[in-house]
This record gives structure tokens, C-alpha cells and sequence, in this order.
């Protein structure tokens, strides 16, 4: 009489448990790169215009008075150039922008910058 323990599974694989198993492999494998390449992909590309932020934008932004909340909804204005431009309001005092033109003279905002959130904006009538 045999007295060898039988096993209780096989470990040797069987040609379909194999394909079985490349199936899923290359399954999964398409699936992560569909999300991660399926039409999102902006590599070499310059990113465009958050549509979302530019949205919860509802009425035009007057620079001399907003909350650094609506200055950051504007395209192209992150946490750092609001930040400058809150303190050049503070320094300047009073409404140190009368024109669009005016915010280039906060440190790192340019013309390009003012020609992405000029139509966002408004400023109070001269006087």
C-alpha cells in the first residue's frame, strides 16, 4: 500500500490554464492603458484652458477687490500669482489696477497672462 500524501491540487499548469492566464494579464494590461493613455493624453502638447474653472467664474472679476478664491477660478492664475497679486493690493493700497495692463506690474504675471483673463475681468469706471 502507497502511503504518499495525496495532493490536494495539481501545480503543474495545463496549456489552457496558461492562455487563460495571458488573456487576463493582457486584459488588464489594455485596461490601464486605456485609462491612462485614452484620449487624455497631452504629452508634448501645451495644456489648454481648464474649461471648469473658467465656468465657476459667473460674473467678471474686479482685480481690485476679489477674494484670492475668484482671482484663482481665472485661467492661468494659480496659488502664486494670486498670492502676488494680493500683496501688491496690499502694498499699492486703494485700486492699484485700472486696466489689464496694470497687472503686469505684479511680479510673474505677463502679457500672456493678462490675455487670458482680460474678457474675466472688470474695473471700476475712472474718474
Amino acid at each position: 500500500m502507497d502511503r504518499t500524501p495525496k495532493r490536494r491540487f495539481d501545480p503543474h499548469w495545463t496549456a489552457g490554464n496558461l492562455s487563460c492566464l495571458i488573456v487576463v494579464c493582457l486584459a488588464g494590461a489594455g485596461l490601464l492603458a486605456l485609462r491612462a493613455f485614452g484620449g487624455r493624453c497631452e504629452l508634448g502638447i501645451a495644456p489648454s484652458v481648464d474649461v471648469q474653472r473658467v465656468a465657476a467664474v459667473q460674473e467678471k472679476v474686479n482685480p481690485n477687490t476679489a477674494c484670492a478664491a475668484s482671482l484663482r477660478r481665472l485661467p492661468g492664475l494659480g496659488p502664486v500669482r494670486v498670492r502676488s497679486i494680493m500683496n501688491y493690493r496690499r502694498r499699492h493700497g486703494g485700486a492699484p489696477f485700472g486696466k489689464g495692463e496694470d497687472l503686469e506690474n505684479v511680479e510673474g504675471i505677463g502679457p500672456g497672462t493678462v490675455q487670458r483673463v482680460r474678457e474675466y475681468l472688470e474695473f471700476p469706471p475712472a474718474r
